[in-house]
């Protein structure tokens, strides 16, 4: 329920209170029968004012949801295209201006569509492509790679998916088909550190 709701809520009952308590104790002139049957068509207001309330709530985020899967969508589509790899397992060249051309666009979508915490996610991640530099054992995009999951994990949410059952990478394997090697390195990583 909204706040505007609610105190109109508070309003009607309290002023219906007021009349009540003034015509049981005969300060005012009006019938208990009227007093009576205005109560039960003031709760009906109430109750309709809270329905309809709920009903445009409900309107609203069906169309911001969407709206939200159309940007979603079509900015999973250009990652998907633009991370490609040919049959020969050679990244596909594209156009960088096309690609910058796209990243705008998507940020322009973001900002007006997306949710605060996909919005916050989408800005770090951009922070992190300008700011990435290649890492001594040359792993040049996974850091980046493991926010962009993140990102898509909080997409999912936002249109109303559960979070739960899904592990590290899982979404990236739609991306990465040999992600599955990383996840061993790492994984044979972080068990050489524990044991040292």
């Amino acid at each position: 329920m909204s706040l505007p709701t609610f105190v109109i809520g508070v309003g009607i009952l309290l002023a219906l209170g007021a009349v009540a308590i003034l015509a049981l104790t005969g300060i005012v002139g009006i019938p208990a029968a009227i007093i009576a049957a205005a109560i039960p068509v003031s709760l009906g207001l109430i109750g309709q004012f809270v329905s309809s309330d709920q009903q445009n709530k409900r309107e609203i985020e069906a169309r911001l949801r969407e709206r939200k899967s159309k940007v979603y969508e079509d900015f999973i589509k250009f990652w998907m295209d633009h991370l490609m790899l040919d049959e020969n397992r050679v990244k596909i060249q594209r156009n960088p201006n096309q690609v910058a051309k796209g990243i705008n666009e998507f940020s322009k979508a973001m900002m007006l569509w997306a949710s605060n915490d996909v919005v916050q996610s989408y800005a770090d991640y951009r922070r992190m492509l300008l700011q990435r530099q290649i890492d001594v054992q040359g792993n040049s995009g996974i850091e980046s790679m493991i926010h962009f999951e993140k990102m898509l994990f909080l997409m999912r949410e936002d249109m109303g998916h559960d979070p739960s059952g899904f592990r590290k990478y899982d979404l990236l394997s739609f991306f990465i088909s040999d992600i599955q090697k990383f996840v061993e390195l790492e994984h044979d990583g972080s068990a050489a550190k524990k044991a040292a």
